[in-house]
């Protein structure tokens, strides 16, 4: 899509590009393609419409997301005021925010130098502020065929496949209430692929930094996204009698429940006023609690439930007061706990 674009604007790049996309991942077993990291901290992102929770170019920041970590070219603020060329005056209206102009400009520059890393890079910026997100993909996967150790491009396509991941999860839910099961099945498979890919790109990143906010943030937030499916195949297949295959799955599901409620936490402690990660961790105790209430630990599960409940409580009486959607899912799981205490007293 992203050639398909550029040759609209006059930039005849072949279909080189797409095949650097990495849009697929081969299936693993759910044993192997996950692997744990180190916790760490981030900072506080800025507002942004469709429910971004990074943005490169937010809170009043004026430097590029690659001067966050390391900056291969030092360049002066005189420097930068002097730099018209195509290149320079995208970058300066990427940090006005201005990302259609910019990207309109950036593609003018990858034309005439189509080796040129960093203007890719930047073009996967634009395109994922713009969310248009296959594009964003396929910049970013052509700056790290240029630029292999391009840290920044590495990160940014992980965050794009988290929000890709988002984008096929809320066409899944709109099959599912149109009763088209064939859609939605497609769309929780592109759901997941997406998580999946994510958790081992920003994982990548934190090989590299192991103290990056964003990149550990966005695990956490593509660790609630995988745990969906990973759940649904535990149980699945538990009540097809395959438990050995249940266990495994279920297993691999509380390993990435357990690092995103990690990341979360830290999340919370950098900046306690956020609901938006007191939910992540809430919804994460709560899938945490149904999988092991199905696996056959009724007190554990309770006590998750229980703190879920605390959590959207917490939510809808301090962080955001009246929340309609922490005060449903106070009363959800609280429903489900009354149940639940009530099955184990009746044993």
């Amino acid at each position: 899509m992203l050639t398909t674009f550029l040759r609209r604007s006059g930039f005849a790049f072949g279909s080189a590009l797409l095949l650097m996309m990495g849009v697929g991942c081969e299936a693993r077993s759910p044993s192997t393609w996950f692997r744990r990291s180190s916790p760490a901290t981030r900072t506080r992102p800025a507002p942004a419409p469709k429910k971004r929770w990074w943005k490169p170019w937010g809170g009043g920041r004026t430097s590029s997301v690659a001067s966050r970590k390391v900056e291969p070219e030092v360049r002066t603020v005189e420097h930068e005021q002097k730099d018209n060329s195509d290149f320079g005056r995208a970058k300066k209206l990427v940090k006005r925010h201005k990302f259609q102009e910019a990207k309109e400009l950036l593609v003018k520059v990858v034309q005439k130098d189509p080796k040129h890393a960093e203007a890719f890079r930047w073009l996967g910026d634009c395109y994922y502020n713009l969310m248009e997100l296959e594009y964003a993909i396929a910049a970013y996967s052509e700056t790290r065929s240029l630029d292999p150790h391009n840290y920044f491009a590495l990160r940014g396509k992980g965050l794009a496949h988290l929000h890709y991941g988002h984008e096929f999860w809320s066409k899944y839910e709109d099959a599912l209430r149109n009763s088209n099961s064939s859609e939605a099945h497609e769309n929780l498979g592109e759901a997941h692929q997406n998580y999946k890919l994510s958790l081992e790109l920003l994982q990548r990143c934190l090989h590299v930094f192991p103290g990056d906010k964003d990149a550990m943030y966005g695990r956490a937030m593509a660790a609630e996204g995988a745990s969906r499916k990973l759940y649904a195949n535990a149980v699945g297949l538990l009540k097809k009698g395959r438990k050995e295959d249940a266990h495994a799955w279920a297993g691999n599901c509380l390993q990435i429940i357990d690092e995103g409620i990690e990341a979360a936490k830290l999340r919370i402690n950098d900046h306690p006023d956020l609901p938006g990660p007191r939910k992540l961790v809430a919804g994460l105790f709560f899938r945490r609690a149904m999988l092991r209430k199905n696996f056959g630990k009724p007190a554990a599960a309770i006590e998750d439930l229980g703190k879920a409940m605390t959590i959207h409580k917490q939510v809808f009486e301090e962080i955001d007061p009246g929340n309609k959607h922490a005060k449903q899912e106070m009363d959800r799981c609280k429903a489900y706990l009354e149940r639940w205490q009530e099955e184990i007293a009746s044993e």
